[in-house]
């Protein structure tokens, strides 16, 4: 999953080091401070991925930590919306 996150959000891989002070791939099953970070990471890069695949997603849900994951992909969703009716506006 950590390659996933790598390739897609490479980025937030960093601030997650960054903030968790260490690889929270490397460490989920000892803590939820390890857990929680990884679990984002990995929602918001399978969902890019994902997107990346899709025509147009239809609806993003999640629960607890996931509803901050679908808050990511729901404004990934409106700006590309946005760019694709800038770019056909008039024509």
């Amino acid at each position: 999953m950590r390659d996933l996150v790598a390739a897609e959000v490479p980025d937030l891989l960093d601030r997650c080091l960054e903030l968790v002070g260490e690889d929270p791939f490397a460490r989920v099953p000892d803590s939820t401070r390890f857990a929680q970070p990884a679990i984002f990471c990995a929602s918001v890069a399978g969902w890019r991925r994902a997107a990346a695949q899709l025509e147009r997603p239809v609806a993003v849900a999640g629960h607890s930590l996931g509803e901050f994951a679908a808050l990511v992909a729901a404004e990934r969703s409106i700006r590309r919306t946005r760019w694709s009716s800038s770019c056909c506006a008039g024509g």
